[in-house]
This record gives structure tokens, sequence and C-alpha cells, in this order.
């Protein structure tokens, strides 16, 4: 019946990862992968966890959404050399479908075009965070990120609450 979790997590590690540019994880993500190379009670860092994607040959690796102060939330970029951008942004409410979608896309899509990975990250949390702040609700579902925000008439339009 198919790959179980474990080894999906696995073939990301192996063959995945060490061809990707970029890697886009959520902390539990990263942590619940992390437990493939983690001896057994042995409590990991988020610094040495990315260090082991980005030793397997993965360039860069974001972490999203783990916690800042307040109502904020911090998007970490770590590099293969070691380098460490932090980003925090304001947790807007409500429950969202396609938000790490919107943001792995914007930061790609910078990157082909030439700008650097941090300048790049800057801008596509600003865009995700308008399409999130511009989400709409179909039906009784998720809000959904409204990614042609910047294309409407600016008065009038109706942001997700």
């Amino acid at each position: 019946s198919g790959m179980s979790d474990e080894d999906i997590v696995a073939s990301i590690r192996q063959i995945l990862a060490p061809q990707a540019t970029v890697l886009q994880l959520s902390q539990s993500e990263l942590g619940r992968m992390a437990e493939l190379w983690r001896e057994a009670g042995v409590e990991g860092s988020l610094e040495t966890d990315v260090a082991e994607l980005t030793a397997r040959g993965c360039q860069y690796v974001l972490v999203t959404g783990t916690a800042g102060s307040g109502h904020k939330r911090t998007n970490t970029l770590f590099d293969r050399d070691e380098g460490v951008t932090t980003l925090d942004w304001q947790h807007l409410p409500g429950h969202f479908l396609g938000a790490g979608c919107t943001l792995s896309g914007a930061l790609v899509a910078l990157m082909a075009r030439g700008m650097d990975a941090v300048e790049a990250l800057r801008l596509a949390q600003e865009y995700t965070y308008g399409a999130l702040l511009h989400a709409q609700r179909f039906g009784m579902g998720k809000l959904v990120p409204n990614r042609f925000y910047r294309l409407l008439p600016q008065d009038g339009i109706k942001k997700a609450s």
C-alpha cells in the first residue's frame, strides 16, 4: 500500500535534500525528520538538525513559524555556510490553507530571477503576509491566501478576519 510516513521522510532526507537549493519546513516537521538521525532519547537543537540537512548538500533550510515574542512568529533561514537570518512577522488569526506554499513559491521565484536568498525571503514574506491579510474563505473551509491581492483595487477590499 505504498510507502510509510517514515519511508517518505527518509527519502526526503536522502534523495531530495541533497539536490535542493531551498528546503522549507516547520519546526515540528524538522523535528519529526530529525528523529531518523538522532539517537534515541537525545534532544536535538534547531541548529544541529538543520546542519544535518545542509551537510547533505541542501544549500538553504528555511524553518517557518517558530515562536517569537508576543503575537510574532519567526522564519529562520539557515545557509550551508552557517549563516542565519531571522525575520519576524505578525501572526494573523485564523487557519490558512496554502500559506507555506505561497511563501516557498514566492521565495524560489525571486531566487530564480537572481535575487540573493536573504532579500528574496524578506520580499517573499512581505508578499505572503499581504496574501494572508487578504485571504478568502470559500464555503466553510480554511482561509485561502489571495495571491492576486496586489492586482485588486485598494478601496473596498474585504480583509480576512
